[in-house]
């Protein structure tokens, strides 16, 4: 155990506790850090950690500067502060066969005017992600698409919720795990002749925020605020080892009203091989994706294994339409429980009536059906007996629009699914 050496407090003021990330294939090492505010650097071994050398991803031109002090984001000391690109920290890192090092990592924009009692930091929404690796020496922007083609409403603007305007958007709130609008990256090789190369990410989406439309409800989650933007999982993969790469991102997710976060992808993938992307889900946005808010009332969240097609990914990345074309989920839950049975309930959402489609594993002598509201109020009950096999009906027009949760209770245990009146 040994001191990182090339990386000391001559150039970096902090590290956070996700500000670095690591890969080794055979005898290569490589290691990435980098902060808010400082350096993103690479250092390689080539003999398992005995010697390093060193490489700059993406350069901070302050160095050991304090996001936390008083001193301006004034780089070139002319008295007038800069606005600056920095990476945010949660940078994704693999290295090849060859001990070539793939980086993808986020930048956003932030000035900082300091002085005395100003010791907080301001941004802009300029967000993009990058890519680089050590044989090239260079970094290249991939995604850097919100103000041309991620107006997935047609309204001509990238549509922020209230938290991510005016004087709110400085709010910690508003910044979730880091303040660009793209962040956590996960980079994959993919092998073959030549490399192909995948970075999964997520971003938020075009006016898909916690709004009070009639349909879903003011946010009275733990965060307690109104206008947070959701965020979905895209791709972009490049061909030829990182030449090139997807003229547009892919959105896999395609979930409106949906948090999808925390992404998670395997370093190397064998050639054909569909490409897995982990990654955690919710329906409250934010940071921690946790069980503590009554909008979500089943107080579940969802760990999503989703399998896409590699060819499918770099032919879609040529259509810009694909990072939009969000579809609302029917945000169920426990529809289906080991010894319990599986219940679905369509149309979903409805104006009418909802179909409370049940199959449970063994005949049960008594089930109540209850349907609450997002406070918990029961709205609706019935009782049904010698159930196995059935469809039951339940009218929803005399209900306001919003989220409604349906129960179906056996004596084996608890089935639940969200549903929405529209």
């Amino acid at each position: 155990m040994i001191p990182m050496p090339l990386i000391d407090s001559t150039t970096n003021w902090r590290g956070g506790g996700n500000s670095y990330s690591i890969s080794a294939r055979g005898n290569y090492v490589s290691i990435a850090f980098g902060d808010v505010g400082t350096d993103l650097t690479i250092l390689t071994s080539s003999d398992n950690g005995t010697t390093w050398t060193k490489k700059t991803a993406w350069d901070w031109p302050i160095n050991n500067y304090d996001f936390a002090g008083t001193v301006p984001s004034d780089y070139n000391a002319d008295g007038i502060v800069d606005t600056l690109f920095t990476n945010d920290g949660s940078h994704s890192l693999v290295i090849d066969a060859q001990g070539v090092s793939h980086v993808a990592f986020p930048l956003f924009r932030v000035f900082k005017v300091g002085g005395a009692g100003n010791t907080g930091y301001n941004f802009f929404w300029g967000t993009q992600l990058a890519y680089y690796n050590t044989f090239a020496d260079s970094a290249v922007s991939l995604d850097n698409s919100f103000s041309i083609f991620r107006d997935c409403d047609g309204d001509g603007a990238f549509g922020l919720g209230d938290n991510h305007s005016g004087a709110l958007a400085t709010d910690p709130d508003a910044m979730y795990a880091t303040i660009g609008m793209i962040t956590s990256p996960s980079i994959s090789i993919i092998s073959g002749t030549p490399n192909k190369i995948a970075i999964a990410y997520t971003a938020l989406m075009d006016s898909d925020t916690t709004i009070d439309d009639g349909v879903h409800n003011f946010w009275f989650g733990s965060s307690s605020l109104t206008g947070q933007n959701y965020r979905d999982v895209f791709v972009t993969v490049s061909p030829d080892n990182g030449v090139n790469w997807s003229n547009f991102p892919v959105n896999i997710s395609k979930t409106a009203h949906y948090e999808e976060m925390f992404v998670s992808t395997p370093e190397f993938v064998s050639s054909g091989d569909a490409f897995n992307v982990f990654y955690q889900g919710d329906i409250e946005p934010g940071t921690i994706l946790q069980n503590e808010d009554i909008y979500d009332f089943s107080y579940q969240n969802f760990m999503i294994c989703q399998k896409v097609s590699i060819a499918e990914l770099i032919t879609l990345g040529n259509d810009s339409a694909n990072m939009c074309g969000q579809v609302e989920l029917p945000l169920n839950v426990n529809n289906n429980v080991a010894g319990v049975g599986k219940i679905n309930v369509y149309p979903n959402p409805s104006t009418n009536f909802a179909n409370v489609d049940m199959h449970l594993t063994n005949t049960v002598s008594n089930v109540t059906i209850e349907m609450t509201d997002v406070t918990g109020a029961l709205v609706y009950s019935t009782k049904l007996q010698n159930v196995k096999d059935v469809v039951s009906k339940i009218p929803v027009s005399n209900l306001s629009n919003g989220i409604y949760v349906i129960t179906v209770s056996t004596n084996n245990g608890k089935l639940t699914q969200k549903f929405v009146k529209n």
